[in-house]
């Protein structure tokens, strides 16, 4: 008679605690969002997410980042590092606010399945992020990027966003590897300026305008049926055109009674391009060396 014993391995869950006001101090165990009475000189939250002896170097995948929110950017003058990189599966949560991480947040766990999770409370990213490999969950719209850049340095199969990103301000988009763009780039809006290094890029379903910014290509843009709009009234804009773009509607305007002028450069093709303008002064659309409007 034979016995099968099978045995369950559980693996235990560590939620480690931040917090960059004085309470917090990096040589803390990080296991309690305060320090106890009397102080034990060891228990109490940590005072960097991304520091050598921060949340994430104590912190295994798996694990829970609690960061508290105390009107203190999370950034170089409060110990971290930029950017903060993310190189293994965690979830974020955040208490007592919104904190606002003032350096580039990296996603970098090496693999979708590799997922940072954002899961609870809010989050501001002033600093900048960067997606190079791995799932970013944004859960319930948590986060808010905020007048800085987003950078996609891999394909859609290696890392990407999960959960429709919030903005705030301009925020500028820089794609260094070919995607479509998806929960990373806004449905509607303003943003700043948009970039493509030497590689193809489609544009989701969206209504768009680049503000008081420029458009940049390296390679092929596929509009994706869309009208994409560039405004300006505040100076003169040069839009360079490295690849045909393709599929939907390049929308020019500008307003002002001061005389504006965009620019486009590039000996590439173009869809339909349409152009607006207001004011006492006449505005222009400079077309140079495109070879067709398609």
């Amino acid at each position: 008679m034979f016995f099968l014993l099978i045995s369950a391995t559980t693996f235990a869950q560590t939620t480690y605690y931040v917090n960059n006001s004085a309470v917090g101090n990096d040589g803390r165990n990080g296991l309690s969002a305060t320090i106890p009475s009397p102080d034990d000189g060891v228990t109490g939250p940590k005072k960097t997410i991304g520091g050598a002896q921060g949340a994430l170097s104590a912190a295994v995948a798996g694990d829970v980042i609690v960061v508290a929110s105390t009107g203190i950017i999370y950034n170089a003058a409060t110990g971290e590092p930029n950017p903060i990189d993310v190189t293994k599966k965690i979830t974020f949560q955040s208490t007592g606010g919104t904190p606002d991480i003032g350096v580039v947040f990296k996603v970098n766990t090496g693999a979708l399945a590799n997922k940072v999770t954002f899961s609870s409370g809010s989050f501001t990213m002033s600093g900048g992020l960067t997606l190079t490999a791995g799932e970013l969950v944004n859960s319930s719209g948590l986060i808010t990027v905020k007048a800085t850049t987003i950078i996609v340095v891999a394909i859609v199969t290696t890392t990407k966003v999960t959960g429709q990103l919030l903005y705030s301000g301009s925020v500028n988009f820089n794609y260094t590897a070919v995607y479509t763009t998806a929960d990373e780039y806004p449905n509607s809006g303003t943003i700043g300026n948009f970039t493509t290094a030497g590689v193809a890029v489609t544009l989701k379903t969206s209504t768009v305008t680049i503000s008081e910014a420029v458009l940049t290509t390296g390679s092929t843009l596929n509009l994706g049926g869309n009208t994409l709009s560039l405004a300006t009234s505040t100076a003169n804009r040069i839009h360079a055109i490295g690849g045909n773009v393709t599929n939907g509607t390049l929308a020019f305007s500008a307003t002002g009674n001061t005389a504006r002028t965009h620019t486009v450069n590039g000996a590439f093709a173009v869809p339909t391009v349409t152009v607006t303008g207001s004011g006492t002064n006449p505005h222009i659309l400079a077309l140079t060396g495109l070879t067709a409007i398609t």
